[in-house]
């Protein structure tokens, strides 16, 4: 089954879809049950960088679908997104996005939660989205920092490992799944990674404070 059918079928279940079409064989065209049409570009990568949508005319999606589960999304093409109108994301992230109206502009829960709560918080003077789920915090009179979240439910050391692996450089590690358990040696291999692990009120707190 190539990479588009599979996709068809998935989306075919989706209770808001109305038809799924192929257009080319990175295209695709969901009609929604109120009419509404959208392009996604289909792709199955571990990285989704600006070299994604190359030869791509992004005027013309409304959604670049990376199949690939855990996937790194990276900065350049989240603001390129954002400004030529279409979004990034998983199969997950597509099926949630096709509840709302326009696809384009979804964010999901939980970035948009920590999005709209590092951007209102009073020591926070800028916001940069560096991936798909790291943020560095420029703050007033202080150093700027760079903030990993991970929403793991069990909070482990191989999660600790596993960020540091991926997204390499940070000051901190946000768990923003609020029903998280940090459980092992998670602490202390964060603790000798030079990092720390912070639950969303820690963080509001510790941006008020010099690192």
């Amino acid at each position: 089954m190539s990479l588009n059918n599979w996709c068809i079928e998935k989306l075919s279940n989706h209770d808001k879809v109305d038809s799924v079409v192929e257009l080319t064989n990175e295209l695709i065209k969901i009609t929604n049950v109120n009419g509404g049409e959208f392009i996604v570009l289909v792709k199955s990568e571990e990285r989704s960088t600006i070299e994604s949508v190359s030869g791509v005319d992004v005027g013309k999606i409304d959604f670049l679908l990376n199949i690939k589960k855990e996937a790194y999304i990276d900065g350049q093409l989240l603001q390129l997104g954002s400004s030529a109108g279409f979004a990034v994301g998983g199969l997950g992230d597509l099926f949630s996005a096709l509840n709302d109206r326009d696809i384009s502009t979804y964010i999901s829960a939980e970035m948009s939660f920590i999005i709209r709560g590092l951007s209102q918080h009073t020591k926070v003077t800028g916001l940069e989205r560096l991936d798909n789920r790291r943020f560095r915090v420029q703050r007033a009179g202080l150093d700027s920092v760079t903030i990993l979240a991970l929403n793991d439910y069990d909070f482990t050391a191989e999660s600790v490992r596993s960020g540091i692996e991926k997204y390499v450089e940070f000051d901190a590690i946000l768990t923003s799944n609020p029903n998280c358990r940090r459980t092992g040696n998670c602490e202390m291999v964060a603790e000798s990674a030079g990092v720390r692990i912070l639950s969303w009120g820690e963080l509001l707190g510790q941006l008020n404070r010099a690192w």
